[in-house]
């Protein structure tokens, strides 16, 4: 954790748009300048919830921000492994993620929304792929 020292975690826990469009929190907010970068913790890959809330809460994050977001989605828990790959370690998780994070403090989205799920079913470091939730609206 003396690693996540060094990153600049903007907001916890804080209410997007002053809660004009709900009560969400996203767990980590980190405004760039050019994005914001949310972290989300999602303990057992949030599998109780249904995949269609957890896009319509990232969609209303983006939107009251009115920027590209990226979401960095990540799972502290077992997750299925393909075969022959072996469960890194917490310390290697962290590590992957801080990884993620320092990129994409640097690194501006390629559309307005997007995420990357890390750790969660069949993940392989490396082959981890941005997801475009919205794409950017055609210039006139």
């Amino acid at each position: 954790m003396d690693a996540f020292k060094r990153v600049r975690l903007a907001k916890q826990h804080m209410v997007v748009d002053g809660g004009a469009c709900g009560l969400e929190r996203p767990d980590f907010y980190i405004d760039c300048g050019t994005h914001i970068l949310i972290i989300e913790v999602d303990e057992h890959q949030h599998s109780e919830r249904a995949c269609e809330c957890e896009q319509t809460r990232m969609v209303k994050y983006s939107q009251s921000n009115g920027m590209r977001t990226m979401f960095l989605r990540w799972n502290p828990d077992k997750y299925k492994l393909r075969k022959g790959q072996q469960m890194d370690t917490t310390a290697r998780r962290l590590d992957v993620l801080l990884e993620y994070i320092k990129h994409y403090q640097k690194t501006t989205p390629p559309d307005f929304l997007n995420v990357i799920y890390l750790y969660f079913d069949d993940f392989v470091y490396g082959d981890a792929k941005v997801e475009t939730i919205l794409a950017m609206e055609p210039s006139s």
